[in-house]
């Protein structure tokens, strides 16, 4: 008699199926290379599935796909994303100031509207340009005719 094995549940996770797509099969792909690391003994002795280079070839091509979508960070992208959140954090803290000092000199003015809270002012819907002409979408009366009657005809 057969007895059942036992699948982990990690170990099923890219039989499950999932969304398509090059992310989540690199991410499938690093999935299967940590399985064949964590339970290398127990599916070792499988002559026919089992091929020693598939946990490298597996991590090897997982990575291959997300630095060729750009998933991975390069130490100069590393670098510019630290400047960008210092330079977000000095942003923050001066237009605040400029903000108060703004306010306060055109306090009668339109302040808000002349310096706008930067949170809401990204967050905002854009509005139509003045040059734009708004469509007016109310029904057309047509226009009085009059016809003269033909020629002959009495």
């Amino acid at each position: 008699m057969v007895r059942p094995v036992q699948v982990p549940p990690d170990l099923g996770h890219p039989l499950r199926g999932s969304a398509p797509g090059h992310l989540d099969l690199a991410n499938d792909l690093s999935g299967a290379a940590e399985m064949y690391r964590k339970h290398r003994e127990a599916i070792q002795d499988d002559k026919r599935n089992f091929r020693s280079e598939d946990e490298q070839d597996a991590a090897a091509l997982a990575a291959q796909i997300l630095r060729l979508l750009g998933a991975t960070a390069t130490p100069e992208q590393t670098l510019w994303k630290g400047y960008q959140a210092r330079t977000a954090k000095l942003l923050f803290r001066h237009y605040d100031e400029a903000v108060r000092v703004g306010r306060f000199l055109f306090y009668y003015d339109d302040p808000e509207g002349r310096f706008p809270n930067l949170y809401t002012a990204t967050r905002a819907t854009p509005t139509p340009s003045r040059t734009e002409k708004k469509l007016d979408a109310s029904p057309v009366k047509p226009e009085a005719v009059t016809v003269d009657p033909p020629v002959g005809i009495a």
